[in-house]
């Protein structure tokens, strides 16, 4: 009896998902369009048609109730959740944490044979060109936040409160100090100090994938350790300003809460003159920033000159160039200076600021980029 049954669920399920294009073509039909996926058969299947072919199914989706209907059974519910790209963690200190899930997957999964040598091959390739116009290269890792912050992720993987490390990012930093290169490991850097407690500021924002502003200042008081000038007070203002928080894993999710339902969080914002960030020059700056969004949080958007290249010019009372492109800071912010080669006139330290998973994925760039002679 209970086979029967099996059998009879089994059936069912497949023939709701056979009626699946059916119910499309007659709500298509019904709308006097063409029925989707005809287009497979009206061109040749090349990548850029197929691309075509999958807006349009997805369009066409949204607009079928019987899709919608299916798409909103708990089952189906489940297994998009396996691959929605934010994960939600615990919740700490009335606290909801959230994070990117393919970063979690990095940090918790092998990653393919060689993946840290493109990454320290290409760091060696640019340390050595930027040595030859008499250039100090100082690499900046920043952390992935599951990796510093494994127990919010979930209960099970706080043993001891220790972050996790990939070994191949161990080894491709590893290879770089060998070679010479200064590195600011901030993984090994948050990891030395002692974990925020609960109800603390924490080092990352719980609704984004970038740190916070203690997690920031930390970073650019180990930069500036690493650079070794001495720090020169007095030559910009400072100001505090509450702001609101980041949240693109909470945009991400898709739920995120109304701009004004987010709590603020104190800033230090850099000036050089009252209610003015400071203007970095295109050139004559002694040190540029290349980085990702690492470098534009705090630095755009909800406040303006409090993110990393800010709290350096500070720090050093000079001011700081910067190039920075959004999930580009393994190589395109090197093609960019590649193609304005100005920008280094009179500089003397590139801080070069990467995520730490560009050294673990494999679908990273780490292309050879060649400076202009």
């Amino acid at each position: 009896m209970k086979a029967r049954r099996e059998r009879k669920f089994v059936l069912l399920c497949l023939a709701a998902l056979v009626a699946l294009p059916l119910a499309q073509w007659w709500v298509d039909l019904a709308a006097g369009q063409a029925p989707t996926g005809t287009v497979l058969l009206r061109r040749f299947p090349t990548v850029a048609h197929l691309r075509v072919a999958e807006a349009d199914f997805a369009a066409a989706t949204a607009r079928n109730p019987y899709a919608r209907l299916l798409a909103g059974l708990p089952g189906l519910a489940w297994l998009r959740g396996i691959e929605a790209p934010v994960l939600e963690g615990r919740v700490v200190a009335d606290e909801p944490w959230l994070f990117y899930r393919p970063d979690v997957r990095l940090v918790s999964q092998r990653r393919p044979p060689g993946t840290g040598e493109r990454a320290s091959a290409a760091i060696l390739d640019w340390r050595r060109q930027l040595a030859e116009q008499g250039i100090r290269l100082v690499v900046v890792v920043a952390p992935l936040k599951p990796a510093l912050l494994p127990d919010r992720v979930a209960r099970r993987f706080a043993v001891g409160g220790a972050a996790w490390r990939a070994p191949e990012a161990t080894a491709a930093v590893a290879r770089c100090r060998t070679a010479g290169v200064e590195v600011v490991d901030l993984p090994e850097v948050f990891a030395a100090l002692p974990a925020p407690a609960p109800g603390e500021e924490p080092w990352y924002e719980p609704g984004d994938t970038h740190w916070s502003q203690r997690g920031l200042h930390v970073a650019a008081d180990a930069i500036i350790e690493t650079i070794g000038w001495a720090r020169v007070p007095g030559v910009y203002q400072v100001r505090e300003e509450m702001v609101r928080r980041p949240a693109d894993l909470e945009r991400l999710r898709g739920g995120a809460p109304a701009a004004d339902d987010r709590p603020k969080e104190a800033c230090l914002v850099v000036a050089a003159a009252p209610g003015r960030a400071p203007v970095t020059p295109s050139a004559g700056a002694e040190v540029l920033l290349l980085g990702d969004s690492f470098c534009r949080i705090f630095e755009e958007g909800e406040v303006t000159g409090a993110g990393l290249r800010s709290q350096l010019a500070w720090r050093l009372g000079r001011p700081v160039g910067l190039i920075r492109q959004d999930g580009g800071g393994a190589t395109l912010v090197r093609q960019e200076l590649a193609r304005h080669p100005e920008r280094l006139h009179g500089v003397k330290v590139v801080v070069w600021e990467f995520a730490e998973r560009d050294l673990l994925s494999a679908e990273t760039e780490w292309a050879q980029v060649e400076l202009p002679r």
